[in-house]
């Protein structure tokens, strides 16, 4: 749904940076989200809402996208991207 709005995107979306302290409200619902998108994602899988979708490149590596399982490979992978540098910044700190 192109014209669905997405929470703290303001926050959290490309080009942010950290500029407060995350409250466990916040949290909370962040993760309630993520729980929540999951279980969307999977169910219009199974129920077709992604058979056909418009042909995209991504932003940054400009890799072209044009079945939903490209699209859920691709932000695996990017996932996996940013869980590997938040672990690395957790190392050092510790």
């Amino acid at each position: 749904q192109p014209d669905m709005e997405i929470p703290f995107r303001a926050a959290y979306g490309k080009g942010t940076k950290p500029e407060y302290f995350i409250e466990a409200s916040e949290l909370a619902a962040l993760t309630a989200l993520l729980k929540s998108s999951i279980d969307q994602i999977e169910q219009d899988y199974h129920n077709g809402v992604f058979a056909r979708i418009t042909p995209f490149s991504t932003d940054t590596y400009k890799t072209p996208l044009s079945t939903i399982d490209e699209v859920l490979l691709t932000t695996l992978m990017h996932d996996n991207l940013h869980l590997g540098y938040a672990m690395a910044q957790r190392k050092l700190l510790k």
